[in-house]
């Protein structure tokens, strides 16, 4: 920013006017100075923000792709096109925006957040999971991304997950509505669910059988669709390969180690020298598996559901 007196004043001045929310007084004061400095990235950014606050998203989209073209390295410039194309509708590229924000700050929740929506727009539902997971992970108070979480774990009928995320949000906020209302929900579907379970075996259904079959027949697709396939299959693939490379250790040299010391314990009959941190550690470790898996599983999934 420019270090004259009257550049200072317009930028206070037009935060002035965004607190007001008298946002086309922001928009045309800032339009005027622009035309004098074009080059100020702090009020090019103003200016996105004020449209964007306007509801002119068309401009606000514009206004912030030419601060990422003068500013290549600002992070809040790459995170504010993301936003701005998420609520055009442009998914695609709001997760590139997105992307490149993070290239620039690894630690940007908003960033994490907005890639999540990004990502659950085009059906990229385990991806979307890990932005959201990596939200919370940095500010594990971040109660929309939590409930974007969970929501998406009750799509895809993961009761305990979302039981969990919802669980977490009232914990930062006992009174939100829309938390308790889905812990409410998933809790009566549970109820549902133990009242309709059947202690009978059941034969074969027949229909359903040859429902569940895969047909062999080859898919017509265009070149487009394929490649657009392929890299959401290995965008998956990896997702599956980073959650069973962690896997392994845990099974092999945490979670055995742990056990064998469990049994030693108990086999010298001795509970007063039990090591309670050991019980706590298997839990921690069998939590810690089992989010692993579900990562895993749910990709797999993703990938079924897509070549169906």
């Amino acid at each position: 920013m420019a270090e004259g007196g009257a550049t200072v004043s317009v930028e206070a001045r037009a935060k002035g006017l965004m607190r007001r929310r008298e946002f086309p007084a922001a928009i045309e004061l800032l339009q005027q100075e622009l035309e004098q400095d074009s080059s100020d990235g702090d009020l090019l950014e103003l200016l996105g923000m004020s449209y964007f606050f306007s509801g002119r998203n068309e401009e606000a989209r514009d206004s912030f792709r030419k601060l990422t073209r003068a500013e290549p390295m600002r992070t809040n410039a790459w995170v504010n096109l993301g936003a701005v194309l998420n609520k055009l509708g442009e998914h695609k590229h709001a997760a590139d925006a997105l992307r490149r924000a993070l290239q620039r700050d690894r630690k940007c929740v908003i960033a994490y957040y907005n890639l999540g929506i990004a990502q659950k727009a085009l059906g990229q539902n385990t991806m979307a999971i890990s932005a959201y997971k990596e939200a919370v992970r940095h500010q594990p108070e971040f109660d929309d991304a939590q409930m974007n979480l969970g929501k998406i774990y009750l799509e895809m009928n993961n009761l305990g997950l979302a039981q969990k995320c919802f669980n977490d949000v009232l914990k930062h906020s006992p009174k939100n509505a829309k938390a308790r209302a889905l812990l409410d929900r998933i809790q009566q579907s549970q109820k549902q669910v133990r009242k309709s379970e059947s202690p009978f075996g059941r034969l074969v259904d027949e229909e359903a059988l040859a429902a569940a079959q895969i047909a062999n027949t080859p898919r017509s697709i265009d070149a487009a669709k394929r490649n657009e396939e392929r890299d959401l299959c290995r965008k998956l693939t990896k997702v599956v390969r980073a959650n069973l490379k962690q896997m392994v250790p845990m099974l092999d040299v945490k979670l055995h180690g742990t056990l064998q010391k469990l049994s030693v314990g108990s086999l010298q009959g001795d509970t007063k020298s039990h090591d309670p941190a050991l019980l706590a550690q298997l839990s921690e470790t069998r939590q810690q598996l089992a989010e692993l898996r579900n990562t895993a599983s749910e990709a797999c999934q993703e990938i079924r559901k897509h070549l169906e």
